[in-house]
């Protein structure tokens, strides 16, 4: 009897235990798929923020300076505003900057107890190692920034020919344009749907639609989204038939990007070639200069070491400009 009890009790326990997990796993998947489905935009402006903090908090900071005009470091950070801006990254340049050196030196902080104890040429090959995870961190930042653009534009994409569907539904409906990206931007998931908020509330706040197309083409580095920029801005000039317009974008957008896939499908293996190719000599040289540095400092003083650098340097530049022109060409 007690045996069956025991039982009893063991399978009401489990079945407790099971409902309850059950509910807590259910709970957290519809929040999340909740939160999903609303983009970032949504959630902030749901969440009490004006739409002028949430415009700003958003919109990543035109860069000031640089170009022919400006110094070097100036045309680094635009570039580097340029780069974060199209990975989605809210994070300012400078402090990208500033938590990669301040990575980089707590790594070399953590290695500088072996260099030290060396006899001599510490100082010396301190500095190299110093060099080594400046220029380990700065591959690891770009690499990690460039891959965070790739996959949001693939992303920006992929969605635009759903949100196009959106907006040519509404604009047979009656509505305006700008009702229309509206619209879309509150059914869309990111990161397509906050790129057209913040399209609206350059509208809002005064901007000429054309240029906040623009602004949006520029910010994404999406080339179907320069394609969408233009067929409108033509359209605003010559008049026509917006709905049918944008239809036609769809379609092609959708062949294109059926074209992509198949592509980067073919030439995966080169396009992984390439990425390793170019990698792997500046991370193995930064990596040997900061855990091992006597293995180039030694060779400073040879008479022959700088020229050979200087030439293996041109060869991997030229190498590395080669691939790059291989894995990105039009179609």
């Amino acid at each position: 009897m007690s045996n069956s009890l025991a039982w009893v009790a063991l399978i009401l326990v489990f079945t407790a235990v099971l409902i309850v997990g059950q509910a807590l796993i259910g709970s957290l998947w519809g929040r999340a798929d909740k939160l999903g489905r609303i983009n970032n935009r949504m959630r902030l402006l749901s969440s009490g923020m004006s739409r002028e903090k949430v415009y700003s908090s958003l919109k990543a900071q035109a860069p000031t300076g640089g170009g022919a005009n400006g110094s070097l470091w100036q045309a680094l950070m635009a570039r580097l505003a340029n780069l974060t801006s199209r990975a989605g990254v809210t994070i300012g340049p400078v402090r990208l900057v500033l938590f990669a050196v301040a990575a980089a030196i707590a790594v070399w902080l953590i290695c500088l107890g072996p260099i030290l104890g060396a006899e001599a040429n510490a100082a010396g090959m301190a500095v190299a190692a110093l060099i080594g995870a400046l220029v380990l961190a700065a591959l690891i930042l770009v690499g990690w920034l460039r891959g965070r653009q790739a996959a949001r534009v693939r992303k920006i994409d992929e969605q635009l020919p759903p949100s196009l569907d959106v907006m040519t539904r509404a604009l047979r409906a009656g509505h305006p344009v700008i009702a229309t990206v509206q619209l879309a931007a509150r059914e869309m998931p990111d990161p397509i749907g906050t790129e057209f908020g913040l399209i609206v509330d350059e509208v809002t706040f005064g901007a000429d639609f054309r240029v906040a197309l623009q602004n949006f083409a520029a910010r994404t580095g999406s080339e179907d989204a320069r394609y969408l920029t233009v067929a409108i801005n033509i359209q605003t000039e010559t008049g026509g038939n917006l709905a049918e317009i944008l239809d036609s974008i769809a379609r092609t957008m959708r062949t294109r990007s059926s074209l992509r896939k198949r592509v980067r499908a073919l030439s995966s293996e080169g396009r992984m070639s390439a990425y390793i190719l170019s990698a792997l000599p500046a991370g193995l040289i930064s990596f040997e200069l900061l855990f091992n540095p006597r293995f180039y400092f030694d060779k400073f003083s040879d008479p022959i070491f700088w020229p050979t650098t200087g030439i293996v340097g041109l060869l991997y530049l030229l190498g590395w400009l080669m691939m790059h022109r291989i894995m990105n060409f039009r179609y």
